[in-house]
């Protein structure tokens, strides 16, 4: 083990059956947020930590993200991919766990959209910590904690209880797609049995029994803002709030191409995309490297070229 090193692990298997045909072409973390795609953000974020080694398990359309991977790692920063089948989060851990031997790995969903101010502190907190792991949390509705994950915390912000879909959530606070694990953690995750929910191995099932056999697992309120990128509504209303976030009317990535006398409205156009055509875009996200000829009104939905432009509803 690389005492004091970080090393950090994006999960990007899976195939996002509930895009439709827009999941068929894109993997999620090639998603964007703003111009650029997540698997940037991701990859930022990690830096910011002092990452310098990060791990990208791939599973559908693997060969496009290794590209984008090599890509986005920028100066300082090593990127490798390993292919793994799409059996869930904490069977693509579980892949990567044997090249994994620094002191505290930091693991991103890829298809988790966040900001996240107080993620140093969740990972230093770990590092203090022997044989200790951490979950960002964030306080949430009933309704969107039994979409996704509950986390009933104890004394001293530690949890005592991971649910993964819960049928009476009471705790208040959502399990986010950020976790800060140690080595005993990843043994638990390497452990984790199928589940029937989903018929996939579950990342905060392995979480769950790592806690059941007396780990440590802290819960971290570091998330600010966050969208899990499930369906297609999901990734125009992210881009929609990105930019508010921003104070930005529109954006236009790097290397894109939008003919003069567009008219851009609460729209972003992605990184080396191109827009032939004078072209109306209302709340409309034209996808990194998308090529479209346009001359029309693209509103309220997202566009991965003539097509595929995949509706949303009012945004």
């Amino acid at each position: 083990m690389r005492v004091g090193e970080r090393v950090g692990a994006v999960l990007a298997a899976g195939r996002g059956r509930r895009m439709g045909p827009l999941g068929e072409r894109w993997p999620k973390v090639l998603l964007p947020l703003g111009p650029r795609p997540l698997l940037h953000h991701h990859l930022e974020t990690l830096r910011g930590l002092g990452v310098r080694r990060v791990l990208v398990a791939v599973g559908h359309r693997a060969e496009r993200v290794e590209e984008a991977a090599e890509a986005l790692r920028g100066p300082g920063l090593e990127v490798s991919c390993l292919r793994v089948e799409p059996l869930g989060t904490a069977y693509a851990l579980a892949q990567l766990a044997p090249l994994l031997d620094e002191d505290v790995v930091v693991v991103v969903l890829g298809d988790y959209a966040f900001s996240a101010s107080g993620l140093a502190r969740m990972v230093e907190r770990v590092e203090r910590e022997p044989g200790s792991a951490a979950i960002a949390v964030r306080r949430d509705l009933p309704e969107a904690l039994a979409q996704g994950s509950e986390v009933e915390v104890g004394p001293e912000g530690r949890a005592v209880r991971v649910v993964e879909k819960p049928v009476r959530p009471g705790s208040g606070l959502r399990g986010c797609g950020v976790y800060a694990l140690r080595a005993e953690a990843l043994d638990a995750v390497r452990e984790t049995p199928r589940t029937a929910l989903r018929d996939e191995y579950e990342l905060t099932v392995g979480l769950q029994r790592f806690v059941e056999l007396g780990g440590t697992l802290f819960a971290e309120e570091v998330v600010d803002w966050d969208a899990n990128f499930t369906g297609p509504s999901d990734v125009l209303r992210a881009n929609l709030e990105w930019l508010e976030r921003q104070g930005l009317p529109w954006a236009v990535g790097e290397g894109a191409r939008v003919a003069e006398g567009s008219r851009l409205e609460r729209a972003v156009v992605g990184d080396g995309a191109e827009v032939r055509l004078p072209t109306e875009l209302r709340r409309a996200v034209v996808l990194p490297w998308a090529r479209v000829r346009g001359g029309s009104v693209l509103e309220d939905a997202l566009v991965a070229g003539d097509d595929l432009v995949v509706p949303c509803g009012p945004g």
